[in-house]
């Protein structure tokens, strides 16, 4: 079972949420079962900062959070991403240095469906960099949202498409690689278009900015990667030269299998 998460708090949740009802023809409760493999939950705190309490006494195998995405430039765009914290810092949930679990398969099924829903609109799709909570959660963690201002959380055309989508893609039906990603901008364009062009899915993805980490935390990447994961996907001219060998090095002694892009 799917656990689809909105919370109260984030108005593109509840512009998702509202159409996945209206397409079910289910009526809003604070738990809706929508089939034997979806069910919808609204929760009131942000969903960044949920915790394994917060989903107690809930039997879900994976959880998909419906969610706002906001940047500077709020230009529209819909995006998929797992959670975690790569650095010290975790100012907007979860635990530093930690990563949630990830179904690099789950990612490239709403990836794949969105770029597909999203043809012919002036909306860009695509994968995100590993950012933000929640990490500590005892199943696999995926968000799709809507980007990037509140015209955008609200619009309604937007809201239906993620609607659509998450209801086609869950749960994944493919059976794909498994990688993590390393390199590039936050917004992962490589590794987006890899995981369209190929039966491959990604779930975590080190942006450029946070290449330096520590080498538990990338270790963790793989280990929390279902199933356990042991090859990455390199999107090499997004590496800075001066980190390559070491990250190179990290990898070798994991044993992960990498595949330059």
């Amino acid at each position: 079972m799917i656990g689809l998460i909105a919370s109260l708090e984030d108005p593109a949740a509840l512009n998702i949420a509202k159409h996945i009802l209206e397409i079910c023809g289910k009526e809003k409760g604070e738990v809706v079962k929508l089939s034997e493999d979806l069910t919808l939950v609204f929760v009131s705190k942000d969903s960044v900062f949920l915790e394994k309490e917060d989903l107690a006494g809930y039997d879900f195998d994976e959880v998909v959070v419906l969610s706002r995405h906001a940047s500077a430039s709020r230009k529209p765009c819909m995006t998929v991403h797992v959670p975690g914290n790569l650095k010290d810092e975790a100012p907007m949930g979860g635990k530093p240095k930690s990563v949630a679990i990830a179904n690099p398969s789950t990612a490239r099924s709403l990836l794949c469906e969105l770029s597909k829903a999203a043809r012919g609109l002036d909306v860009a799709v695509s994968l995100e960099a590993t950012h933000h909570g929640p990490t500590e959660l005892n199943v696999p963690v995926t968000f799709i949202e809507i980007g990037s201002d509140i015209g955008a959380w609200k619009n309604e055309k937007y809201g239906r498409i993620i609607a659509e989508v998450v209801l086609e893609a869950l749960p994944p039906r493919e059976k794909v690689e498994h990688y993590v990603g390393f390199g590039g901008p936050h917004y992962a364009p490589k590794h987006t278009r890899f995981c369209l062009e190929n039966v491959a899915g990604i779930g975590h993805i080190v942006p450029k900015y946070a290449i330096d980490m520590d080498e538990n935390v990338i270790a963790q990447l793989f280990q929390r990667t279902v199933p356990p994961c042991e090859k990455a996907v390199l999107d090499w001219k997004g590496i800075p030269g001066s980190h390559r060998s070491k990250l190179l090095s990290a990898l070798e002694s994991l044993g992960v299998e990498c595949l330059r892009i």
